[in-house]
């Protein structure tokens, strides 16, 4: 399955849209700030607020893109999403349905969290954790409320890899 980009930027408004969708690209030093502030504010319910608007994002951009590309098969739906993954600039994800598990064998959030403030004591990628539960949802076509993601392992905490499990509520 290859993934087919429409890149636009529109220099007067100074957007990037991707297939058509308003798309923020930030480094991954930003993403690690933008966790870390949510991680701050976890009095707010920040983190989940943060991959909750992930997954929403997330859900609309993988959504358009399988119906205009009239994709219904598993395999080229989790071809599709673990490449939007990559081309977020989020690291490489590997996605496993029918284990309902998701593995980072790489991930932008971590490596940039890394940089800046060293290992955590505790997983921190709430985007990811978004992504992951929008790219369930669709795939399985389970309501985007009822798929639940715990990251499990972390590159942040000083693992190999960032596992995440997928259960549905």
């Amino acid at each position: 399955m290859q993934l087919q980009l429409q890149r636009e930027f529109k220099e007067g408004q100074k957007r990037h849209y991707l297939n058509g969708i308003l798309t923020v690209i930030h480094c991954h030093h930003y993403s690690s700030l933008m966790t870390q502030l949510a991680d701050d504010a976890r009095g707010w319910n920040a983190p989940e607020l943060l991959k909750d608007a992930f997954a929403e994002a997330t859900y609309e951009t993988l959504d358009k893109y399988f119906k205009e590309h009239n994709i219904q098969d598993i395999q080229s739906k989790v071809a599709v999403a673990e490449e939007y993954f990559r081309i977020f600039g989020l690291g490489k994800l590997q996605l496993n349905i029918e284990k309902k598990f998701a593995e980072l064998v790489f991930s932008h959030i971590d490596e940039g969290w890394q940089s800046k403030w060293g290992s955590s004591e505790y997983p921190v990628n709430f985007v990811g954790q978004g992504f992951i539960a929008a790219a369930f949802a669709l795939i399985t076509g389970s309501a985007l409320s009822s798929v639940k993601v715990q990251e499990i392992q972390s590159i942040v905490c000083g693992a190999a890899t960032s596992q995440f499990n997928i259960s549905q509520a």
